[in-house]
């Protein structure tokens, strides 16, 4: 789950017991697969969520490599949390910041947290401009590129890898 916005949820259970979930703007949550369960919200706002839900178990696919662009960009990526599901990416970029060639393995979803304006540079030099508005979600597959924030502003997105 990918927060859009702050709130409470309290989440009773079949056998009456119940939990309180806190949770802040842009928070990437895991939440597990459960029995039936029943949602209130605390909150005088709406609850604005991406979830990503997942229908099968992981396959056990590394989502690691040399290129993988938590080890060759630690600047701007950084893992939230890893299952055997899933790896959570956050990505941060500041204003004309770029990221050195890196490879992405696995197939992702991106959760855009601000607005995206990036030109991105395949291995083969062929350059693209990858725009999406703030709360969009993309798919991707497996590519190998480099990445340039082109606003002025900071860039920000969630990436779940898949596994």
């Amino acid at each position: 789950m990918v927060y859009l916005n702050s709130g409470t949820q309290d989440f009773g259970d079949e056998k009456g017991g119940k939990t309180t979930l806190k949770y802040n703007a842009k928070d990437a949550i895991w939440s597990p697969a459960t029995a039936i369960h029943i949602p209130e919200l605390l909150t005088d706002e709406p609850v604005r969520i991406i979830e990503v839900e997942l229908k099968k178990p992981g396959s056990g696919k590394s989502a690691t490599g040399q290129l993988d662009p938590v080890k060759v960009d630690s600047k701007h990526y950084k893992i939230e949390f890893e299952n055997d599901q899933v790896r959570v990416v956050r990505v941060k970029f500041g204003p004309r910041e770029k990221a050195p060639l890196h490879e992405h393995m696995l197939n992702r979803v991106v959760v855009f947290l601000t607005d995206q304006n990036i030109q991105v540079t395949g291995e083969d030099g062929t350059a693209t401009t990858a725009v999406h508005k703030i709360h969009e979600v993309s798919w991707g597959g497996p590519s190998k590129h480099r990445e340039e924030n082109l606003n002025n502003e900071p860039f920000e997105a969630v990436m779940v890898e898949l596994k």
